[in-house]
């Protein structure tokens, strides 16, 4: 019982970002378009704690209309840029022509519209993952001999220090991912026992009656969880961030792009989504989603924005 109290104390730890931007005042119950808009509500006028973007416009620009369009690159794992609340907003190369397999604007990539993937590996084919940078700068300390003129300047002591302290910092919250994991793993496994399916809800599983102590005690932790607002698809989540760190960001042994030449111009592709273009897509929607349709999340940005992606 007291590893399943601490499994429930870490995962309302690791979710405190969330709750407080999702936190209100007395309680009140958000519905679905406060929880889809939360970051542009306001505290006072809202009950939540947004930064009352839409007072924003409400109050001083009004009807106003921006000068120019700010061009925001977002660098992450790439941008849906045919998304149906984004399309206005996407950047266009105007000196490039989509699609003719020449480099029109001369700068060494070619079809660059909408921006540029420089995640790929030595074949050209998109990278879905990779290394922290924490870990590629303490790999190459490891390879090379300080003592050796090839030894590169840049990785000096305080380069090192800050990555080694990166670096153990991620390696101690893959440390309590892991133990979310294995407890994740066993309460999913009791409640699917119980249940007699796979596929299920937080209220589904407290619609369990039990007298076995083992289910009751996971179905205490259940009740818990769902009180934060921790929902089964948030701990299966942490348990599938734990192993893309075990495997991939923190993993020495892991290197998809060994012997690349960075030097070479023009390296990459125009695949501006890459294998997996949630979490841009994301952040895109956040500051240049369109305000004005009846769908989806409304941009901080959205007529005073152009997003170019970069991965």
């Amino acid at each position: 019982m007291r590893r399943i109290l601490l499994f429930c104390t870490a995962v309302v730890s690791m979710h405190v970002g969330l709750s407080q931007s999702l936190a209100t005042i007395h309680g009140k119950k958000l519905t679905i378009d406060e929880k889809r808009n939360w970051f542009n509500l306001d505290y006072k006028e809202d009950r939540v704690y947004g930064t009352s973007v839409n007072k924003l416009y409400r109050e001083i620009i009004r009807d106003s209309k921006p000068k120019q369009k700010i061009i925001v690159a977002i660098i992450d794992s790439g941008v849906e840029i045919d998304h149906e609340d984004l399309q206005h907003g996407i950047w266009i190369n105007v000196d490039e022509i989509a699609d003719n397999g020449i480099d029109d604007d001369n700068n060494g990539y070619i079809d660059d519209v909408h921006g540029w993937n420089f995640l790929v590996d030595t074949n050209g084919a998109d990278i879905q993952y990779e290394n922290l940078e924490a870990t590629r700068v303490l790999r190459i300390s490891k390879a090379n001999n300080p003592n050796d003129n090839s030894y590169p300047k840049w990785l000096s002591d305080e380069m090192l220090t800050l990555a080694s302290k990166i670096y153990n910092e991620a390696n101690s919250e893959m440390k309590q991912m892991r133990q979310l994991g294995d407890v994740y793993t066993q309460m999913d496994s009791t409640i699917q026992a119980s249940l007699g399916k796979d596929d299920y809800t937080f209220d589904e599983a407290l619609e369990i009656e039990t007298k076995d102590e083992k289910t009751k005690k996971v179905l205490s932790v259940v009740r818990r969880l769902k009180i934060f607002g921790v929902t089964r698809t948030d701990l299966k989540e942490i348990y599938e961030t734990y192993s893309d760190y075990s495997k991939y960001y923190l993993n020495y042994d892991f290197n998809p792009r060994e012997g690349f030449d960075f030097k070479k111009i023009g390296y990459g592709s125009n695949h501006y989504e890459g294998p997996d273009a949630t979490h841009g897509t994301h952040v895109a929607g956040l500051i240049t989603a369109n305000r004005f349709n009846t769908f989806g999340a409304q941009g901080i940005a959205s007529e005073a924005s152009k997003i170019m992606t970069l991965r």
